[in-house]
């Protein structure tokens, strides 16, 4: 069994409303369609969660298994934020509000809650590379910090955070990676066996 499909079959245990939509074929369409226009993004391969929905671009089914699990770490930091943020697990049904106030409608503002919550996915997506590929290179890590400023400090996310304090975190987290100073235990999935 590959690391995506034991980390889904983990998530669907603990949420059990857990699901993974196509987002061409949802509500969402629309809404991706208006902001590529106004943002001249092309938001094909974005992944976007609501509650305990995983709205996945066009290209998922063509994407690999390692990707898709490293996608589904990243998006799981949001389902737990949903469920968990800012009154704890008991007031699921109003974080699910306050957490899409927050998420949606605070930004741009070049500091928001929404790059409080995309740092918490971001740092897992940086830590399953390292899980798949090892240690970052020093060129591995300038690749990486100059993506995520221009990710959190661009138009795609509009503008929700300072390209310059975002680089300067990537690096960062990036550093605290390699020392083992960052880990987690509970969402890593080992490889699997070779039968």
């Amino acid at each position: 069994m590959d690391r995506y499909t034991v980390l889904s079959s983990q998530v669907r245990a603990a949420f059990p409303r857990f699901r993974v939509v196509r987002r061409q074929d949802s509500w969402l369409a629309p809404v991706f369609w208006l902001l590529g226009k106004l943002t001249g993004m092309n938001y094909a391969g974005f992944t976007t969660t609501i509650f305990s929905t995983m709205y996945v671009g066009s290209d998922w089914d063509a994407i690999s298994s390692n990707a898709k699990y490293g996608t589904l770490r990243h998006e799981l930091q949001h389902i737990r934020q949903f469920h968990r943020w800012p009154l704890g697990a008991w007031a699921w049904p109003i974080n699910h509000g306050l957490m899409t106030l927050a998420y949606l409608l605070l930004w741009p503002v070049l500091w928001t809650f929404r790059a409080k919550f995309e740092r918490a996915g971001y740092a897992q997506t940086l830590l399953v590379e390292f899980e798949l590929h090892g240690p970052f290179s020093d060129l591995r890590m300038e690749e990486n910090a100059r993506w995520l400023a221009e990710t959190f400090g661009g138009s795609a996310y509009l503008f929700m955070w300072r390209r310059k304090s975002a680089y300067a975190w990537a690096m960062n987290l990036q550093r605290q990676i390699n020392a083992g100073e960052f880990k987690n235990a509970v969402d890593r999935v080992e490889a699997p066996r070779a039968a």
